[in-house]
């Protein structure tokens, strides 16, 4: 098995742009973080979004993708996300949810000999 990845306690990393007042509002259930892999020094986002089947799911995407605003919707909508009908607002809302997305990463950190000490 190998090394678990945890957030830090640099804080949750998760904004709704609706609870901060803030103009471009994101609906209800949409959410970002901004993460660092501590590791790989990799640095990504995960969109957490509502489903058509009222349940809630996430997709990560690579911090450069993030400007591909067509292949996002497609990544959503291949999770059966809640989007709007049209493509133009399709694409407003992934660019909203971008746009949202906190500056400073939350650093996934990795624990080696966590998982090997739990087995033994």
């Amino acid at each position: 098995m190998g090394a678990r990845k945890t957030k830090t306690e640099s804080g949750s990393g998760l904004r709704n742009a609706g609870k901060r007042g803030k103009a471009n509002t994101l609906p209800n259930g949409w959410s970002v973080s901004f993460l660092k892999d501590e590791t790989t020094k990799a640095h990504f986002i995960e969109i957490t979004f509502p489903t058509r089947g009222r349940e809630s799911d996430s997709i990560q995407i690579g911090a450069e993708e993030r400007a591909e605003d067509l292949k996002v919707v497609r990544q959503l909508a291949s999770r059966n996300a809640d989007l709007p009908e049209k493509r133009a607002e399709q694409k407003a809302l992934v660019q909203a949810v971008v746009a949202s997305a906190p500056t400073n990463p939350v650093v996934l950190t990795s624990k080696p000999g966590f998982a090997e000490a739990m087995a033994s």
